[in-house]
């Protein structure tokens, strides 16, 4: 009987804003058919339940059994993404409001946000990527979660005292209207991570490669890999993309001294101090390719020693 009258709830809010009249076959087709791709975002979008980046049936069936309690969000951010009126729970008008926004109906906007400074107070540039609904698009920002508009503009710059997570939302409203709310969950964030404990370099065949501990802070992001070869002035970041555990450093020099530091990036992007100078000399590769044999790789792994004459080729994995 509840389940019920939930969906009758939701049918009726579509009536009373037209939206099922005007639109009966594309809901049909939202429904049991299709769904509508949303663009390429930095967090979760409003009705994305799954984070699979688009609006389907499954989000709308999910959302559903979220407010009926027949199933319990797996995640905050799941929970967010249902709620997309922002009331606090999920309800008949949430389900609505995919659904349009899903069809493209109603707009849907997405929130950037650039850092423009490194100290106290932090200033940022947002913007708002808007699809759907009729364009002619108006703007409201809030950037601390207090439900005031602090700025009308399309890309306003948003100012920040202090460190912190800050709930940052932009209302947008279309020509015709419909409106929808984006959320950003902003990090202002200066104080620098901790360098990574435990790095070790381990040289090979015109390689170096380093391995480490990743600290304890859920806040780290990856590491800046920086080297100076020997000769130079200066250490300089050698990663195009940051790095998670280790790292292979490959087309060395042999016979040639390399020297290593790494820094942590945190979700700010903060760069923490270096970490201890590690050095490798990668090795000279041998003349000819060596064959080792089972045999031989036991005595070498369990005793130490190796045959005086090495084996003929005997089709054996190299140790």
């Amino acid at each position: 009987m509840r389940t019920h009258l939930f969906l009758l709830t939701c049918i009726g809010n579509l009536f009373y804003r037209g939206i099922f009249r005007q639109n009966l076959l594309q809901i049909l087709f939202c429904l049991f058919l299709g769904a509508a791709t949303l663009p390429a975002k930095q967090q979760r979008l409003p009705g994305d339940v799954d984070g699979d980046g688009r609006i389907t049936p499954i989000d709308v069936s999910l959302a559903m059994q979220y407010g009926l309690e027949l199933r319990v969000p797996p995640t905050l951010e799941a929970e967010v993404a249902a709620d997309m009126s922002g009331n606090g729970r999920i309800d008949p008008v949430d389900i609505s409001l995919m659904m349009q926004v899903g069809l493209g109906i109603r707009p849907q906007a997405v929130i950037h946000a650039a850092q423009l400074n490194t100290n106290l107070p932090l200033q940022f540039q947002f913007s708002c990527t808007v699809t759907g609904g009729t364009p002619g698009y108006s703007y409201s920002w809030d950037f601390n979660g207090d439900g005031q508009q602090e700025s009308p503009n399309a890309a306003p710059i948003g100012t920040f005292p202090t460190e912190g997570v800050f709930e940052v939302s932009c209302r947008v409203t279309d020509a015709a209207g419909n409106a929808t709310r984006a959320r950003y969950d902003l990090r202002a964030d200066v104080t620098p991570p901790a360098a990574p404990p435990s790095v070790t370099l381990t040289p090979g065949n015109g390689t170096c490669l380093l391995e480490w501990e990743s600290p304890e802070s859920a806040l780290s992001l990856g590491y800046n890999i920086y080297r100076q070869k020997a000769g130079e002035s200066a250490f300089s970041k050698i990663n195009s993309h940051l790095a998670s555990a280790s790292w292979l450093d490959d087309y060395l020099e042999n016979g040639v001294s390399y020297s290593y530091c790494l820094r942590t990036v945190d979700w700010a992007g903060n760069e923490g101090p270096p970490s201890s100078v590690l050095a490798g000399v990668p090795g000279t590769p041998p003349a000819k390719p060596v064959i080792i044999t089972r045999i031989e790789r036991f005595r070498r792994n369990y005793y130490g020693e190796s045959s005086r004459s090495m084996p003929v080729n005997t089709g054996e994995t190299a140790l």
